[in-house]
């Protein structure tokens, strides 16, 4: 059997959005999603994609570096201030096969979209849809029968997620708000 040329790269992540130009050489500063994760110091390639019209643009990463709580991306192909500003608000995604490997109990979000959400009592409420981020933490958007839900992902309400059954487990009926 013939050998596969390529690679399957996946879905693309959304990692961060750009915010603004830095400087005037192109440079891009960009505000991560998750303000822990380093993910942009080991990219090699960013996918840029317009909120608005969908317009994206794949581009080699020359340097990344953080920047208090940003981080400052310069790619190939966006060379002056009027280049970066041209992708301001757009978003930052990156290839799955190109995001560091994590700890074994750690996950990157789009990895659990799509996995069934059931309480303790093993009541199926839906499936995790994904997360919205806010100040003061994240929350999972879950769809069910009865409609959207949202519950806040904390350490006290997510008690369990089995990647192998595909099923995360959150603690009672009412860490779930009826989306409206």
């Amino acid at each position: 059997m013939p050998k596969s040329i390529g690679r399957e790269r996946g879905k693309p992540v959304a990692l961060g959005r750009v915010v603004k130009p830095h400087g005037t050489g192109g440079v891009l500063r960009i505000s991560p999603f998750n303000p822990e994760s380093d993910a942009f110091l080991h990219l090699k390639t960013l996918l840029l994609r317009s909120p608005r019209t969908g317009k994206q643009r794949e581009l080699e990463v020359r340097e990344a570096r953080r920047h208090k709580d940003c981080f400052l991306v310069k790619l190939d192909g966006i060379d002056s201030i009027e280049d970066a500003d041209e992708v301001r608000g757009w978003d930052a995604l990156a290839y799955p096969d190109e995001l560091e490997p994590l700890e074994e109990d750690e996950y990157y979000y789009y990895e659990l979209e799509g996995m069934m959400v059931r309480l303790e009592s093993g009541r199926l409420v839906g499936r995790l849809k994904g997360f919205i981020r806010t100040a003061a933490h994240d929350i999972a958007v879950i769809e069910g029968d009865e409609g959207e839900f949202m519950v806040p992902w904390l350490d006290s309400t997510v008690v369990d997620i089995d990647r192998e059954r595909g099923v995360v487990v959150i603690d009672s009926e009412s860490a779930v708000v009826r989306s409206e």
